[in-house]
């Protein structure tokens, strides 16, 4: 006897320690023990898809406007500011640097054939420049004897046989006679013909203009050096500009101003980049505080989609903890209820068998009964102990599913014949209604999961009425709208009772673990029944509910077959 009580409190201590770990696992994976949501990875209020597309975009959106307004402010500040400087600094540091690295080369006639340019060339220039000087002279001399130069200042010298060439004289004399019939005269053709024709005549014309001479500028055009500039006179010399530094430092300003630009976008872009970094620290610190404290602070409107899934996972982690505290609650519950359950019938066994052992003269018979009375006790409690052991391994394992082929009447008759005994006892009558076929499920488990709720609506319904044990079989509905080619059937069994209505709050409840229907533990069965059936319901993927109305509490039991 004493080796059954020890492996009895084995029992007990095993019971409570696999309901404790069973508890844990229920607050971690599913905060539904308060009515809260699951709280687990694959959970819609964990970052939902829809949060993150929507933070995504209002950050894209918020980014680019932000950086596209920035950069068009820096635009015009730069071009602005580039513009005042081009004008006003840069301006006169080029000329100061001009000045400073501008070097000018005087070029003899020699150097002038030998490195720039043939004799041919130089010819054919100052020919080009001697022409125009000529013409515009003689022109001039013509409009002034003519009277229609009066407003003009004589720049040269008054015409007068002794000074100006015969030669002037023709040309002036043919410009007035063609100005004179109201022509443009072609001056410039009338000297290019007297250098052709009479070449001593021309030389000699030239002579006579005031306006030409030696140094005369006859052409400025840059040479044949890079970036250098040339001015060549009429006597074969020139003058070089040697810009090559400073040209060098003009062309730099560009690619100067574009680094300058570059670098200020690159600022921008660091900028922003640093305002979207410092919402990383907002949401840090949000997530402490919510691992903390369970609060959420207000996070920047940026971050709006951010903080509703933070909020989001706020009321999952305080459904979560009010689950834990109640699977706390339902532990010591627990404690309470077996060490009450317990104590009654140990009690009673620590008295029968004290009879036994004080009183060893009481006749047989009496000795019989007294033993057979602690025996029940003992087989009470440790139904009670099996059942608490097997709901906790389902917790804690999950429920092995192993599928055979049954007829659904035979498993509701004999269902029905387990508890005849029972509902005999107490005046009820088991009705049963179930087809004849046959479908494939855990008929053993099954049988364990029908038989408590069975077991539950005998011992809480009215003596003398019926219990109804109903099987059907329905089509699943995404079947009847053609979803899937072969038909989705559920087997679906009701147990009816007649007795005490319940309240509809407290349906729910009675799937939980050591609550009973009539709210007290002074009944025989271990509160336990339900929570076993809707354990190896949802492991077939089924569901287990119920209701109660006018007196009739149905109970039932849905699984996919």
């Amino acid at each position: 006897m004493g080796a059954f009580f020890e492996g009895l409190a084995e029992k007990i201590r095993g019971a409570i320690l696999f309901d404790r770990e069973s508890d844990e696992r229920e607050a971690r994976e599913d905060g539904n023990g308060m009515g809260g949501r699951p709280f687990d990875e694959s959970s819609d209020s964990m970052f939902a898809q829809d949060y993150q597309e929507e933070q995504m975009r209002l950050f894209a959106r918020r980014a680019t406007v932000h950086f596209a307004l920035l950069l068009l402010a820096w635009t015009l500040a730069f071009w602005g500011i580039a513009w005042a400087l081009d004008e006003t600094v840069v301006r006169k540091v080029g000329l100061a640097v001009r000045d400073a690295t501008v070097s000018v080369e005087h070029v003899s006639q020699e150097e002038l054939f030998q490195s720039y340019m043939d004799q041919n060339e130089f010819s054919h220039v100052r020919d080009q420049a001697t022409d125009n000087i000529l013409a515009n002279w003689v022109l001039a001399l013509a409009k002034q004897s003519s009277g229609q130069a009066s407003s003009e200042q004589e720049d040269g010298r008054s015409e007068d046989s002794t000074v100006v060439s015969p030669a002037v004289r023709n040309l002036v004399a043919a410009a007035q006679e063609e100005m004179g019939e109201g022509r443009d005269p072609d001056v410039r053709g009338m000297v290019e013909r007297l250098r052709v024709e009479d070449w001593a005549a021309y030389d000699a014309a030239l002579e006579s203009c005031d306006r030409y001479g030696p140094e005369t500028v006859i052409e400025v055009y840059p040479a044949r050096t890079w970036t250098a500039h040339m001015t060549l006179y009429a006597d074969g010399t020139a003058e070089i500009e040697h810009t090559e530094l400073f040209e060098l430092l003009c062309a730099l300003k560009l690619p100067v101003a574009l680094v300058a630009y570059a670098a200020g976008i690159v600022f921008l872009f660091a900028r922003v980049n640093r305002r979207y970094a410092d919402y990383f620290g907002s949401l840090f610190a949000a997530m402490d505080a919510l691992l903390r404290w369970r609060e959420v602070p207000d996070l920047p409107r940026d971050l709006r989609p951010t903080e509703l899934a933070l909020r989001d996972v706020q009321r999952d982690m305080q459904d979560a903890d009010r689950a834990a505290r109640a699977a706390e609650k339902r532990k010591d519950e627990l404690v309470a209820s077996i060490a009450h359950d317990v104590r009654t019938p140990l009690a009673a066994m620590s008295g029968y068998l004290s009879v036994l052992e004080d009183e060893p003269d009481l006749p047989e018979g009496q000795q019989r009964k007294f033993a057979r009375a602690a025996l029940a006790r003992a087989e009470s409690m440790e139904r009670m102990l099996d059942e608490l052991f097997e709901i906790a391994r389902y917790n804690l394992r999950g429920i092995p599913i192993e599928r055979s082929a049954m007829d659904v009447r035979l498993f509701c008759e004999q269902a029905a014949e387990e508890l005849a005994l029972a509902a005999e006892a107490r005046g009820i009558s088991i009705a049963v209604s179930a087809p004849a076929v046959t479908v494939r499920a855990d008929a053993e488990k099954l049988a364990r999961a029908v038989g408590n709720l069975l077991k539950n609506a005998v011992s809480y319904a009215d003596e003398g009425t019926d219990v109804l044990l109903t099987a059907r079989i329905e089509a699943d509905d995404a079947s009847a709208h053609g979803v899937f080619e072969r038909t989705a059937r559920n087997l679906t069994v009701t147990v009816e009772n007649h007795g005490r209505e319940i309240a509809p709050e407290r349906i729910e409840t009675l799937f939980e673990r050591f609550s009973r229907g009539d709210g007290s533990r002074t009944g025989e069965g271990t509160g336990l029944g339900l929570a076993i059936a809707r354990e190896i319901a949802e492991a077939h993927g089924g569901t287990v509910d119920g209701r109660s109305f006018d007196g009739v509490t149905v109970f039932t039991l849905r699984i996919p077959v």
